[in-house]
């Protein structure tokens, strides 16, 4: 599944159901992803006002319970950003089918990004 989501130039949500598969690690890809950040407050003390960090936080069901990862994203031009844009993140491995993810913006700033993917791996047959 690849979407693109509408975003903002303030901390905002976004949530996606997804048809998930039983017995399967989930993953979340992010293309071309790109922050740029608007307010001081969100910097290091030596950084110029628009090098900030991002963060998006991943919610999802994990066993019954609601699991946070969070993805830490660098301004494009921060010194140890290294040019990346493109992001991924495991969402762990779930007997039962995933059907809603939760993507929460949390630093206000100024997101750019070409395409959210939800990819599926199915575990059974794998040697554990």
């Amino acid at each position: 599944m690849s979407k693109k989501p509408p975003l903002q130039n303030l901390g905002f949500k976004w949530w996606e159901h997804v048809t998930g598969k039983k017995n399967c690690e989930t993953y979340v890809a992010f293309s071309n992803l790109k922050y740029r950040g608007i307010n001081e407050k969100y910097r290091t003390i030596l950084e110029q006002k628009d090098i900030t960090t991002g963060q998006i936080e991943i919610y999802y069901a994990h066993n019954g319970e609601t699991e946070e990862q969070k993805l830490q994203l660098l301004s494009s031009k921060s010194n140890f950003g290294s040019g990346r844009s493109n992001y991924g993140a495991n969402l762990l491995y779930n007997e039962d089918a995933l059907n809603e993810i939760t993507l929460e913006f949390t630093v206000p700033g100024k997101y750019k990004i070409d395409n959210i993917d939800i990819y599926t791996q199915a575990m059974a047959g794998l040697c554990m």
